[in-house]
């Protein structure tokens, strides 16, 4: 991908400006994905992430160099693809001005040197609030001396002199000082980076650590605006990635509503707010962290000492959430491994359950960044204890071989679907599916299919091996793919409609969340993209519990038009009906689609290109009974069975930019639209509207 082209899309996601080569960023508005995406060099990336406490393995437990070295490897052996490492203030700034990179370096060289992408945690001088030892024996804190000594000096405002050290939330020098220290850093990453051959290393930065107010009231709007100063020094970097702030629990509502306030009215350095949670369970993993704006999901840290780590793991990925086990090994007893010796580590007992939980997800790494529950994957047994069968939306059915078994599945093209399970089971599937091959392997860097060998299977069923990914090929069609995609919950809504984020438990929604309309309920979608010459189909994905279906009214560019949308299954299935129409090129056109009596869901509207793949759309839901004019398409004469001799009726005819192109009074029923262009068009008669094709 063209650099500026990325460029262009990162910025257009985020809002934010001035960055010259952007290696990473959050998309807010993917059109191949059904929810908010990572991307690393333009490519979806799906985090296998640890926290490694290089920091506390070196000062606490004064780990040597190839101890340090070791605990990475492991870390790389286990699957992980991330490791989130701190780096503290005075690690590369001792004394003021005088800039140190020798721990750094490390750190990016050992991931580079196991093949680990890094998220650097900046660790500066509020971590909880306050300024915490770096090096307690050595009588070093995590500042250097000019920002805050163990006796309370500070050249900034400080609050509390002595430990807790507290400084002054609203010192504008203080904070300027740390964002050009931290610009400093970014620019030693790039050059560093490219020194290396730019292998990408550094993907992440957080921005502080559980920020708060100490011995004074910070609102979590001021701590907002204190870290978009701090991020301009990464997003104005030669050298932008994606930006994060973790939150303790209870804080975090706040603090990511006040950035997505900021989103919202020009922009934010800060492209996630997420949380830290420990001592909870599976369905609270998979609910916690709220749908609030574009703010990308994410726990930051859970532990990883307990022995359902991996249920976590899975339970995230079911609440579209990004996942941090929180931490490899180290003195706050969180660790997945154990000290041994003064020197050494140890695995825990349930390692090789989240060493194999990482290894399938590594292997379908691009399908989990891009698919949502329910939308495209599925994950089985949530909570990794039960033997009770479950479908997905597509009628598969896993059996668990044990109550702890998990799996997921994943629609990954038309006719193409991914089985894998933790511990193994059994795959069942409608005959209909029509399975014609199945075989074992994973997705590498470039998402191709490595494949490892076939596996036996029947026309409804097929087992699974434990921690094995499974590709089986079926009847299909491929996928039709988007050149656009807006979320109804990013829309304008009025007449009742609200935002929901309730999982049915069988198919999920896009994105964060959809729209209930209730009985009158409308989205209205605006800047909505007719790309190069205005010929498109619209996708509306929606869901209507009524078994007849709903009539809905679709306005486009102020032409109102009635539609039936056919049965979707239930509220807990969506569907999506094609419209196609001739709109404005760009991105000037307006959608609205409003209940009419009623309630209906609705999730996305897509915009296709009318490439002639859609044949027989035009006659699906839209005056179903054909009942208006006919045929539908039609070369020069339309049909309408409502005019006749005794009952003349008034017709105008307009193109989809509103302009009217005939009018008149038809007595005979035989309309001649031979002078038209070929096109889509609306026909008004007899008090009804129908949208037409002129081939």
């Amino acid at each position: 991908m063209n650099i500026k082209t990325l460029l262009f899309i990162c910025l257009a996601a985020s809002g934010v400006a001035n960055a010259s080569n952007v290696v990473s960023y959050v998309d807010l508005n993917p059109k191949d994905s059904h929810k908010i995406v990572l991307r690393v060099d333009g490519n979806p990336y799906f985090m296998t992430n640890i926290q490694v406490r290089l920091d506390k393995l070196r000062y606490d437990w004064d780990w040597s160099a190839s101890t340090r070295d070791a605990i990475i490897k492991q870390a790389a052996e286990d699957g992980f693809n991330t490791v989130a490492i701190p780096i503290h203030w005075r690690e590369v700034e001792p004394t003021k001005d005088n800039f140190s990179w020798t721990i750094l370096d490390e750190y990016m060289g050992l991931c580079k040197k196991y093949g680990l992408k890094m998220e650097m945690l900046w660790f500066s001088w509020s971590s909880g609030g306050r300024i915490q030892w770096l090096d307690k024996d050595r009588n070093l804190l995590r500042t250097p001396d000019y920002v805050c000594t163990p006796q309370g000096t500070s050249e900034y405002t400080i609050l509390r002199k002595t430990d807790p050290w507290t400084l002054d939330w609203y010192d504008t020098d203080l904070r300027d000082r740390e964002t050009y220290v931290l610009s400093k850093i970014m620019e030693h990453i790039a050059e560093w980076d490219a020194a290396e051959g730019n292998p990408y290393t550094v993907i992440g930065v957080q921005l502080g650590n559980e920020p708060l107010g100490h011995e004074q009231d910070v609102p979590a709007e001021d701590i907002i605006d204190y870290y978009n100063v701090v991020g301009s020094a990464v997003k104005d970097s030669e050298y932008s990635v994606w930006t994060r702030l973790n939150c303790v629990n209870g804080r975090f509502e706040s603090y990511m509503t006040a950035n997505e306030a900021l989103r919202e009215n020009g922009g934010t350095n800060i492209d996630i707010v997420g949380i830290d949670v420990y001592g909870t369970n599976p369905i609270n993993i998979s609910e916690i962290v709220p749908y609030i704006g574009k703010n990308y999901r994410m726990i930051m840290e859970s532990g990883a000492e307990v022995s359902i780590a991996d249920v976590y793991q899975m339970a995230a990925l079911y609440g579209n959430t990004a996942y941090v086990h929180y931490d490899m090994c180290g003195p706050d007893n969180h660790g997945l491994y154990s000290q041994s010796g003064s020197n050494g580590f140890v695995p825990k007992s349930h390692v090789e359950k989240v060493r194999n939980l990482n290894k399938l997800m590594k292997g379908v790494m691009t399908d989990l960044a891009t698919n949502a529950m329910g939308y495209g994957l599925f994950v089985y047994n949530m909570e990794g204890n039960s033997s009770t069968p479950t479908e997905n939306p597509e009628g598969i059915v896993f059996d668990p071989k044990t109550s702890s078994s998990q799996a997921i599945s994943i629609r990954h093209s038309g006719t193409e679907t991914i089985l894998l399970s933790t511990k193994g089971g059994k795959f069942t599937y409608p005959e209909s599916l029509g399975v014609t091959a199945a075989s074992k392997g994973y997705f590498d860097d470039s998402n191709n299919w490595v494949d490892e060998g076939s596996l036996q299977f029947s026309s409804t069923s097929i087992t699974a091996p434990e921690a094995t990914i499974i590709k089986i090929t079926h009847a299909g069609e491929e996928f039709k793919k988007p050149e656009a995609v807006s979320q109804a919950e990013f829309a304008n809504i009025g007449n009742g409609a609200e935002i929901s984020t309730a999982y049915s438990g069988k198919g999920g929604f896009a994105c964060h969340g959809y729209v209930k309309t209730l009985e009158q309920g409308f989205v209205e979608w605006n800047n909505v993209d007719g790309l190069s010459d205005g010929k498109v189909v619209l996708g509306f994905r929606y869901a209507v519990g009524n078994r007849n279906g709903a009539e809905v009214s679709v306005t486009v560019n102020g032409i109102e038009q009635k539609v039936s949308l056919p049965p979707s299954g239930g509220f807990n299935t969506f569907s999506v009906f094609y419209l196609p129409v001739t709109i404005d090129a760009g991105t000037t056109n307006t959608i609205k689609l409003q209940a009419t009596g009623t309630r209906i869901y609705v999730d996305e509207l897509h915009v296709y290109a009318d490439d002639g793949s859609f044949s027989g759309v035009e006659s699906v839901g839209l005056e179903a009974d054909g009942a208006l004019v006919y045929p539908n398409p039609a070369n020069d004469v339309l049909y309408l069975p409502a005019a006749t001799n005794s009952t003349p009726v008034e017709i105008l005819i307009c193109d989809m930019s509103g302009k009217t192109v005939m009018a008149g009074v038809n007595a005979n029923g035989v309309i001649d639209i031979s002078g038209l262009q070929s096109g889509y068009y609306i026909i008004k008669a007899d008090n009804e509207s129908a949208l037409f094709l002129k081939q």
